[in-house]
């Protein structure tokens, strides 16, 4: 059951509209041992760019551009892997 439970852990904290960022020991350390390549790819990405901050301001566009550098990256990491694998 681990590679299911760490895609439910991966969807908790990308779709959460807020969330700890501790809460991301977890899905890496599942998604080093257990998930699946895809899974494991968008993991660490996201790891990476959860982070990123480009609100130039507050603005309407800002926000926009943060959330596709914030969640545009991973999902194209695991739509990536996938067709790799």
């Amino acid at each position: 059951p681990w590679p299911a439970v760490s895609a439910v852990f991966l969807a908790y904290v990308a779709v959460t509209p807020w969330f700890l960022y501790w809460h991301q020991i977890g899905l890496l350390a599942l998604a080093a041992v257990a998930a699946s390549s895809p899974v494991r790819a968008a993991a660490f990405t996201f790891s990476g760019t959860s982070m990123l901050t480009a609100s130039f301001g507050g603005s309407a566009w800002g926000r926009t551009v943060q959330t596709a550098f914030r969640y545009g990256i991973p999902v194209g990491a695991y739509v990536r892997a996938r067709r790799i694998r």
